[in-house]
């Protein structure tokens, strides 16, 4: 499959779920109207989309790979130490 052909299938796929999401957005206008329970499920969504949007995204560095080991040329594990350029310089050539 050419990478044309991808990203085709990614946008088509990207503008169904921007459709449904109308779909979803005016049938809920159209059934709760301008109410509690309406602001209620937007307010519901809220913090879990916060969430998602700063932790799975990636907004946030990920300490967790910042700490991994890598191998060398050598073949031998190699730590990062330090913070920046100059502790990423130290972690490879040591």
């Amino acid at each position: 499959m050419s990478i044309f052909r991808n990203a085709a299938v990614i946008s088509a796929m990207t503008l169904l779920s921007r459709i449904t999401g109308l779909i979803r957005d005016i049938l809920i206008a159209r059934v709760f109207g301008v109410s509690g329970d309406t602001d209620a499920y937007y307010v519901a969504f809220r913090l879990p989309n916060l969430l998602r949007r700063l932790f799975a995204e990636g907004v946030f560095p990920q300490p967790a790979q910042q700490e991994q080991p890598f191998l060398g040329e050598d073949g031998f594990f190699l730590q990062r130490g330090g913070d920046g350029l100059e502790g990423g310089v130290r972690g490879l050539f040591g």
